[in-house]
């Protein structure tokens, strides 16, 4: 190549000038634009054929959710069979590295290198590996363990983890998930993060945030105080926290929250909007005339009053959306994508909003009579 200097001046800057362009053109390719909804990939974990089933465009679902066109590429392999039971939601990719994550019920975790090429059966620990958070004989509740919905941010794996009896419950929060070797485990001791004497109980549902932060559902609990240590609520919580939780504060809880009571509220499940930084929740909850989907803000977690009304709601309530189970967000593109569950299985029904920041409602995308979603994820890097 020519050096720009040694060019005459008009075309030396007429390359300067492309250069410039070039580069302000690269450092805006992962700027996060509210509402913008192109160029984003779907992957579903179906645990009827133990694979991951990948759209290049989740539109295509979308525009025919009744005549769904066959996935352009479908990943399996052992490791993936191994964790075929997924936790609920138990599936996050990991955008910067290009590595997907399933995690099973039992802590069993696959990672998918190369997830956006990845294609067909994988064997090798280079393309597809097994390890476990913790050792399951040791390291679990003395009831037994559920792990839960899963979320990467920031090179950061998180998991919920919760004991079988309902009485406790923990987040995992795993360093560098891409450099656990294979079959091996993570320890516990150094990659679980609690509120300091909380007593949180039936943790389901976790997203990760803009750089270390996180947001965490627990389904009840002890009863948490104001920042001022004089007023107690009891009931379902959400947290956030920047690398560890704290035992006051940044937590939303009451009645005006629409979280629900401990005595019913038994999951919840989360995704965040990192270009408008706005938190999707939804969980169980009896009563039918309810929002199925709330909308909270990143500021409604550092206020001194913890009960917290939604910002906004979606539009349908319980009744339309009663076996809604688990949702997810597609972080810097304007999807929110969601799966149900009757009785201890999936279904075949993807629940998708366009646009869920303008309050769109959802359209159900019927993926074929014989699959079982159990996980989902979004990619809008391509």
């Amino acid at each position: 190549m020519k050096n720009v200097l040694a060019l005459p001046r008009v075309l030396r800057l007429t390359a300067l000038g492309l250069a410039l362009t070039a580069l302000g053109t690269l450092g805006c390719v992962d700027a996060p634009k509210a509402g913008d909804t192109s160029g984003t990939t779907l992957y579903v974990f179906d645990a009827a054929s133990k694979s991951v089933k990948v759209w290049a465009d989740v539109n295509t679902l979308y525009d025919a959710p009744t005549a769904v066109p066959a996935p352009g590429r479908e990943i399996s392999g052992s490791a993936i069979t191994n964790v075929a039971t997924l936790g609920w939601g138990g599936m996050a990719l990991d955008t910067s590295g290009n590595r997907l994550y399933l995690v099973s019920e039992t802590g069993d975790v696959a990672r998918i290198e190369k997830a956006r090429t990845a294609n067909g059966a994988l064997s090798q620990f280079s393309d597809l590996a097994g390890f476990s958070l913790g050792n399951s004989s040791t390291d679990r509740f003395s009831s037994g363990s559920l792990f839960g919905q899963a979320s990467v941010g920031n090179n950061v794996l998180y998991v919920t983890e919760y004991s079988k009896d309902g009485l406790a419950s923990r987040l995992w929060r795993v360093n560098d998930p891409g450099s656990v070797m294979p079959q091996t485990n993570v320890p516990r001791d150094s990659s679980v993060v609690t509120v300091p004497d909380a007593g949180d109980k039936n943790g389901t549902g976790v997203a990760a945030g803009q750089g270390s932060d996180f947001f965490a559902f627990f389904g009840g609990g002890k009863s948490v105080f104001d920042t001022s240590g004089t007023t107690a609520t009891d009931g379902p919580r959400m947290r956030y926290g920047n690398g560890t939780f704290t035992q006051m504060g940044n937590v939303v809880i009451g009645l005006n929250s629409k979280l629900g009571t401990s005595d019913v509220t038994t999951y919840g499940t989360m995704g965040f909007d990192r270009a408008l930084q706005l938190l999707y929740v939804a969980r169980q909850w009896p009563n039918s005339g309810e929002a199925a989907v709330m909308v909270f803000t990143q500021s409604q977690f550092n206020q001194a009053n913890a009960n917290q009304a939604p910002s906004r709601v979606l539009p349908e309530t319980v009744a339309t959306l009663p076996n809604l189970r688990f949702i997810t967000h597609g972080g810097t593109k304007d999807w929110l994508v969601g799966g149900d569950r009757v009785g201890d299985a999936g279904t075949n029904i993807l629940r998708l909003w366009k646009t869920p920041s303008a309050g769109t409602a959802s359209v159900p995308v019927n993926l074929g009579a014989s699959v079982v979603l159990r996980g989902l994820a979004l990619d809008g890097n391509n």
